[in-house]
């Protein structure tokens, strides 16, 4: 479906498409959040670049969700401009979404947070 990504790491499914975060290679090469047809087809990417330490990805009707070292942002599903949900967070991972809300973790050795 979709080969030589650099080292996917999450995926996401809309009934359309397959979203997926790579987890990249390091600098400058850091991750990508990324859309297939569910069908097969063309790759598409939707953040091609920048996202550090990705982890997970959630999608609704509307937005694609992810998580990155820091932050939890989203994009519309179809492309556009990236929003920051929550800033400031340590080490965000996991990620959940329903019709009004995220949810996330965080950790920090011993401790984490949700």
């Amino acid at each position: 479906m979709a080969s030589g990504q650099a080292s996917p790491i999450d995926l996401a499914v809309d009934g359309s498409y397959v979203y997926f975060l790579n987890y990249g290679s390091g600098a400058p090469n850091f991750g990508s959040l990324m859309r297939v047809p569910v069908g097969g087809g063309a790759v598409t990417a939707l953040v091609p670049s920048g996202i550090l330490l990705a982890d997970a990805v959630e999608v609704d009707a509307a937005r694609v969700y992810w998580t990155e070292a820091s932050a939890i942002k989203s994009i519309p599903a179809g492309g556009g401009a990236i929003t920051t949900i929550a800033s400031g967070q340590t080490n965000s991972r996991a990620l959940a979404i329903d019709s009004t809300n995220a949810y996330w973790r965080t950790y920090s050795s011993p401790n984490g947070s949700i």
